[in-house]
């Protein structure tokens, strides 16, 4: 059973999604968003319990990350799925500091690998699920420039942007 909250934030409608072990996905809302509903799981009160938790956990600490304070509230339990690859890749990222960039290559070294991987690491990033708690929006291309990002390179800037502005004036 997966159940999504949409949460307003300065820089977006959010889409929040859990099941009962933890976040799914956040995405930022638009007209292509999944259904919000559950799939169709018969209904488990225990279940719906820990999803309101994870939701309402993911929600507090969006509105934490926004006010530019993480060091107040806990990031919610994630329910990362993906290849040993990718996985491995996202809790390098999980471990880049609020307001500070890496590049590509840089991950790659984090891997122990050359920077012949870049492009599969770009790949493990496109694939994240969990923007903002797996900051991808952190990874960009080698002297600083802006690479792809899942949502627009566009939204990669505000985050980024947002992130800056929050260090800049002492928030973090």
């Amino acid at each position: 059973m997966t159940l999504s909250r949409i949460i307003v934030t300065p820089i977006a409608r959010l889409v929040v999604s859990s099941n009962a072990d933890g976040i799914t996905a956040i995405f930022p809302d638009t007209c292509e968003s999944p259904s919000r509903h559950s799939d169709g799981d018969s209904y488990d009160f225990d279940a719906m319990t820990r999803i309101k938790s994870h939701l309402d956990k993911a929600e507090k600490w969006l509105c934490c990350y926004f006010m530019g304070d993480l060091e107040s509230v806990e990031l919610p339990c994630l329910c990362l799925e993906g290849t040993e690859f990718q996985l491995e890749v996202w809790n390098i990222v999980r471990n880049i500091p609020y307001g500070k960039t890496i590049t590509y290559g840089d991950v790659a070294r984090c891997l122990g690998k050359s920077g012949a991987v870049c492009r599969a690491i770009g790949q493990a990033i496109k694939h994240n699920r969990i923007m903002i708690m797996v900051p991808c929006h952190r990874v960009i291309g080698a002297g600083g420039h802006l690479a792809g990002f899942a949502y627009g390179v566009g939204m990669k800037k505000r985050l980024l942007d947002f992130e800056n502005r929050s260090v800049s004036v002492g928030y973090r």
